[in-house]
């Protein structure tokens, strides 16, 4: 194993930390409101925020981070009223089993869809903080590819300096002008 390679075995990859800050350009924080009033003043900022998200039809600003807790809201609603309505649908239809599936079914499948939502979610914040760091990485490259360019440069003035100074051609004349004698 090379020195190179093994200067990364070292590295506690449980160390690192990916600050999602660093991808997104959040608005400064508000402080947590502490009165009623308060509450209800952020509360209208917030939705005031979806709203621009949602009538963004031009898609210049990302509202993601506005509309998910919208979003998670509504799941969780929809995790809770579809177990009761199927469970009213069975009720229905029978007893024992509107109570089986009352005390069973209903709960699992609230669960289900709110850990189904909630991953969802959460599998679209981290697609986002992963497109943000692609985004640097990509600058970085772009960065690299320039800085290398700006060195292109003097390494090939050093290459034609190297090649200017001929001392190894003696040794090639003197080995050549050997190889002639001896065809004579």
């Amino acid at each position: 194993m090379s020195e190179e390679s093994r200067q990364y075995e070292d590295v506690d990859l449980a160390t690192w930390e990916v600050d999602s800050d660093e991808y997104w350009e959040p608005e400064p924080p508000e402080p947590e409101p502490t009165t009623w009033p308060s509450r209800v003043v952020a509360f209208g900022h917030w939705a005031s925020s979806v709203a621009r998200g949602l009538l963004d039809i031009r898609f210049t600003r990302v509202a993601t981070r506005d509309l998910l807790p919208a979003v998670y809201a509504l799941g969780l609603v929809l995790a809770v009223a579809i177990p009761i309505a199927l469970t009213v649908l069975v009720f229905q239809w029978s007893i024992f089993a509107g109570v089986l599936f009352l005390l069973v079914v209903a709960p699992v499948m609230g669960v289900t869809i709110a850990a189904t939502i909630r991953l969802c979610l959460e599998l679209v914040l981290s697609l986002i903080e992963l497109a943000g760091m692609v985004d640097d990485i990509s600058t970085m490259g772009a960065e690299l590819q320039n800085s290398l360019g700006d060195l292109s440069g003097p390494v090939h003035q050093m290459a034609s300096s190297v090649r200017a100074v001929q001392f190894w051609r003696f040794k090639e004349r003197r080995q050549s002008a050997k190889v002639r004698e001896m065809r004579r």
